[in-house]
């Protein structure tokens, strides 16, 4: 009996794949923070309704403001194109939700990112060595952090990251395409095209790997080549195999009104977000781009046509809107192999050991294991209203309504995160910030429901100050971030008569919203001048006073500070005398 021998140089893997398990148990764990996206459960709803009705929607059936066409612009084909463009992803979140609840996309949202942060690392590794792998997969890890992607985006970011190999290996002039690849890449192509429009930015990234390959072959051009390219354009044209056509898609992209995506937080270009926000605001992303750019440079004349067209167009796509800037990540990869540093210096490990402490001390970490969806969201509140049952139409703040929409599904929804008429968000906006408060009147609402900061910038929200003060309307809920104000009707009076809150509780509430608000804007005017009229109002006069002298600060001109001031002094005096 002989003993089999172990060649060696398999057991020098094994410290090595040990190692790269406990990162990914790592980097898994970090990932399971709480939902944060309210997207997330409008695609979960659309999901379900798909799958109990076996059709897609023509029709919205979460809100009551919409149909199935835009009542100001009836050519708009947005509604069609949200209502059906990602039903293979709402399928997927669905039955994930139906099976775990919301720890299952915790689950699937870590396992992807953690997956695609390692993969990062190791690809880089390979071709670039582990010190520009270690930089990269770092500045993935941390951008991650900073985005929700609890949607279908979610398929795209792992979509983007497997077609840049794929087309890396179709494209490579060595070899001919594995039967794997040819089967695989038209699947994958066909699914991103039913789950998420970002399958424009595959197209796109398979054109730029078609023409540079024909640049790199135009002398060399044989039958192998053709037969690569015709891979590459069956593997685009499959992608009209879905419900809305990429003709419909981009004239949506290029129509929708540019007030709308003003409002959206992840619409706003990278460069905006940076100079308004600071460098440190998008700290990995800076970085990335400044490293990219090095690359490019480095190596403009030695990297292949493929790659500085994929490159290249990946970077311009991340500076035109914030929720594009992963992209460049997750084709780091490429740019790898081209980044100016020498492995062999004796300053490696400390600079690459310092960029990373850097990176990682400037990220705000979301908290993890929380497989549930964030405080943030108004769970005692809907609990509220589905208790006590207040009466319709509902009125919500933006971002909340597919939380509301399959929370509590006996009230349809105002607007949602679909957004699926522009003009219905800018009514929600002027309602909530603006002060315009007709749209409460034109569309029979009873009942709204909204934060009392801007879960965004952090303001308050100027609505609550205003229902407060009109008799119309009472508030009968507050949250720790929500409120809930019903319009004083007869549905509504036996609600009213339980649960109404003392207008001196909520105004003392309110000028403590004011304080966390003003610990960011110190210098808000509006906010401070507010602040003033609610303590004057609840009887702090002294409070009120320096209100009004940090307003006065911030705006010496105005007239109608001094004045405030002036009768608060004399109102002063004659309660002192008095």
């Amino acid at each position: 009996m002989t003993s089999k021998i172990i060649n060696p140089m398999r057991l020098k893997w094994i410290p090595q794949g040990l190692a790269l398990v406990f990162l990914f148990g790592i980097l898994f764990f970090l990932n399971t923070f709480a939902i944060v996206d309210g997207d997330y459960f409008w695609h979960v709803n659309t999901g379900q309704w798909i799958w109990e009705h076996r059709v897609l929607p023509v029709s919205d059936p979460f809100s009551f403001t919409v149909t199935d066409n835009n009542p100001f612009r009836p050519e708009s084909g947005r509604i069609h194109i949200i209502l059906q463009q990602y039903w293979l992803a709402q399928l997927a979140l669905y039955s994930l939700w139906s099976w775990g609840g919301e720890a299952s996309i915790v689950v699937l949202r870590a396992l992807i990112h953690s997956s695609l942060i390692l993969a990062v690392f190791c690809v880089s590794w390979r071709r670039a060595g582990i010190y520009r792998a270690l930089i990269f997969a770092a500045l993935t890890f941390c951008q991650f952090q900073m985005i929700p992607n609890e949607r279908p985006q979610l398929f795209t970011c792992l979509f983007t990251f497997l077609l840049v190999i794929l087309l890396e290996k179709v494209t490579d002039r060595s070899r001919p395409v594995p039967r794997a690849i040819i089967v695989g890449l038209p699947v994958m192509m066909l699914l991103w095209a039913n789950m998420h429009g970002g399958y424009i930015l595959g197209l796109c990234m398979i054109a730029a790997y078609a023409v540079g390959f024909c640049l790199e072959q135009y002398k060399s051009f044989d039958s192998t080549s053709g037969q690569k390219i015709l891979l590459l354009v069956g593997s685009g044209m499959i992608t009209m195999a879905n419900p809305v056509g990429l003709p419909t898609l981009l004239s949506d992209l290029f129509a929708t009104q540019s007030n709308y995506l003003s409002g959206v937080q992840e619409s706003v270009s990278s460069v905006n977000a940076i100079f308004s926000g600071g460098i440190m605001s998008h700290l990995p992303y800076v970085i990335m781009l400044l490293l990219t750019m090095v690359a490019l440079v480095n190596a403009f004349k030695r990297i292949r046509a493929t790659q500085l067209l994929a490159v290249g167009g990946v970077l311009v796509l991340s500076l035109l809107a914030i929720r594009y800037q992963i992209f460049l990540f997750l084709i780091a990869p490429l740019v790898s192999t081209y980044l100016p540093f020498t492995q062999k210096k004796k300053w490696a490990v400390p600079v690459v050991a310092l960029l990373i402490v850097f990176l990682l001390s400037n990220t705000n970490f979301q908290k993890p294991s929380v497989f549930a969806a964030s405080s943030e969201f108004p769970a005692a509140a809907i609990e509220f209203v589905r208790s006590t049952q207040p009466s319709q139409n509902l009125f919500n703040y933006y971002d909340w309504g597919g939380y509301l929409a399959i929370k509590a599904p006996d009230y349809k929804v105002f607007v949602d995160g679909r957004g699926l008429v522009e003009e219905f968000v800018t009514k929600h906006n002027e309602v909530l910030f603006e002060e315009k408060l007709s749209a409460l009147d034109d569309y029979s609402i009873n009942t709204t429901i909204f934060p009392i900061h801007n879960l965004v910038t952090g303001k308050v929200i100027p609505l609550a100050v205003m229902l407060m003060y009109d008799p119309d309307w009472k508030a009968v809920f507050m949250g720790r971030n929500s409120l809930v104000f019903v319009r004083n009707v007869p549905e509504n009076k036996a609600i009213i008569g339980t649960y109404s809150i003392p207008q001196d509780y909520l105004v003392g509430a309110l000028v403590n919203a004011y304080d966390r608000m003003l610990v960011l804007y110190p210098a808000h005017y509006r906010a401070l001048v507010t602040k003033a009229q609610l303590q004057e109002n609840i009887g702090d006069l002294t409070g009120a006073m320096g209100s009004l002298k940090r307003a006065q600060a911030v705006n010496p001109e105005s007239q109608y500070v001094r004045e405030s001031i002036q009768r608060l002094m004399r109102k002063s005096v004659r309660l002192g005398s008095g």
